[in-house]
């Protein structure tokens, strides 16, 4: 069914965006040095810093195909 699909569309398109919203929030905790690589380790911070910003542009790009439909 047509609106079904709409429906569906319309919820994927929501929940990428608190996808991309929860992503970015958890990058900003480390870009404000809430956690700080003095916590965690220098690696393992930078490892978790590259796997957001990863993450981040994924979503935007599916986020960017989905408006473009």
């Amino acid at each position: 069914d047509v609106n079904d699909l709409s429906g569906r569309k319309s919820k994927i398109k929501s929940w990428m965006q608190t996808v991309y919203t929860d992503i970015n929030n958890t990058r900003d905790i480390f870009a404000f040095n809430l956690i700080a690589p003095a916590d965690i380790g220098e690696k393992e911070y930078n490892q978790i810093i590259d796997a957001l910003n990863k993450a981040s542009v994924i979503v935007e790009d599916i986020l960017f195909e989905l408006d473009n439909k």
